[in-house]
């Protein structure tokens, strides 16, 4: 904590601490010394910032903390914002070309917010058995695509989605056999579910306020 304190000249050297502050960001990207534009997993994943954060103006001149916490805020909204366009592209895509084009941590959440949605709709309609074999037809799309030529990104993201939507695909298994018929089943609520709530959908809380952008829970 000192060291990155102590750095109020060069703010390129906090690099090989950012890890240690935000989980899973290996650095970021300076353009020209004083100005953020993109983040960057360990993985080498690039995620470009909504709003570039410079650490050169105002109260941020020479005050590594202010910046920091830009910083922070400012990848919250880019990856909020990153997400509703995923959310928009899923379903104007072939599944196993949108999986290759966004971020694996945004792919992971989009796939589990659309699978919640179909669950709870097959279960309405009593499809349960049906959806099981569209989850099983998916997994298939997503081995198929494994087998091929990829980057190693793109092989990480889907190692990780295959696992996850081989866990999905057997607790739809799991209802389909229990004869699960109502979302409100205590089988389905238990289960972690994933929800995506555009600006203006909830109140929050903390506030008593409409969200004023795009919210996943």
């Amino acid at each position: 904590l000192l060291m990155i304190l102590s750095q109020t000249k060069d703010p390129t050297a906090v690099q090989p601490h950012l890890g240690k502050c935000f989980e899973g960001i290996n650095c970021v990207h300076f353009d020209g010394g004083k100005v953020i534009e993109a983040m960057v997993s360990v993985e080498g994943e690039v995620v470009e910032l909504v709003n570039c954060v410079d650490v050169d103006v105002g109260d941020k001149r020479g005050n590594v903390e202010k910046w920091l916490t830009e910083l922070q805020e400012t990848m919250i909204m880019s990856l909020t914002h990153v997400m509703g366009k995923s959310l928009n592209a899923y379903v104007l895509e072939e599944r196993t070309k949108w999986v290759v084009e966004w971020p694996g941590q945004v792919v992971i959440c989009v796939d589990n917010i659309y699978w919640t949605a179909e669950v709870s709709k097959a279960l309405t309609e009593g499809t349960a058995h049906e959806y099981y074999a569209q989850c099983a037809q998916q997994l298939s799309g997503l081995v198929c695509l494994v087998r091929g030529e990829l980057s190693k990104l793109a092989r990480q993201t889907l190692g990780a989605m295959v696992t996850v939507d081989v866990h999905n695909r057997d607790i739809v298994a799991d209802l389909a056999a229990a004869k699960v018929s109502s979302p409100r089943d205590f089988d389905w609520v238990s289960q972690l579910r994933y929800y995506w709530r555009a600006k203006g959908d909830i109140v929050m809380k903390s506030t008593k306020k409409r969200n004023t952008k795009g919210e996943c829970e």
